[in-house]
């Protein structure tokens, strides 16, 4: 079977459709928290909501880097194949990964970059946005260009688009466990 670099139409329609999705889903589950439950935080090893709020709103830049990375090194259409097998991860319905199995990169923790809920969902959505855009447009031979995942093994870059919206979901669920904590400040 010949194996397209470039998205399908399906791919894409999947793509953008989840995009819009994981965006609605954080953006309600950030709706009414107030600046003490923003700041809460269950234990100290863990994130409080505003925490898990910014490395949201700066990880899709991040990601679409790691995407125009991907794309400027050379092809590797013998990893296509092995690669695929994999999407199965990417098309179905979101399920949480074990807290700690993926450890954020230094440049992706928090650290207090904005003050608000408030401002680290314009920066979300703005990012959002050009992420939406690229995956509506985009041309790129993203299934033919690979990065490794440190707990997934390589991706291609459909994948790591994918991923925009798989990160988001698994945070939205972890600010929805903080906020089921004993001790989150009614409002």
């Amino acid at each position: 079977m010949e194996r397209t670099t470039k998205m399908t139409d399906a791919e894409r329609k999947l793509a953008v459709d989840r995009l819009h999705t994981s965006r609605d889903k954080f953006m309600s589950v950030i709706d009414r928290v107030s600046a003490a439950q923003a700041n809460f935080k269950p234990n100290p090893e863990q994130w409080s909501i505003l925490e898990l709020a910014e490395h949201i709103a700066i990880s899709d830049k991040s990601l679409r880097g790691l995407i125009r990375r991907a794309l400027e090194a050379p092809a590797q259409p013998e990893l296509m194949e092995q690669v695929q097998a994999n999407d199965h991860r990417y098309h179905r319905e979101f399920r949480p990964h074990p807290k700690g199995v993926n450890k954020a990169p230094e440049s992706m923790c928090p650290h207090n970059r904005f003050a608000t809920l408030a401002d680290a969902a314009a920066e979300f959505n703005q990012q959002r946005e050009g992420t939406i855009a690229y995956a509506s447009e985009t041309e790129d031979a993203l299934r033919g260009h690979m990065s490794p995942h440190p707990v997934f093994g390589p991706m291609d870059a459909y994948q790591w688009l994918m991923a925009c919206s798989i990160h988001v979901e698994s945070h939205s669920h972890h600010i929805e466990e903080v906020k089921k904590d004993a001790g989150y400040p009614a409002l």
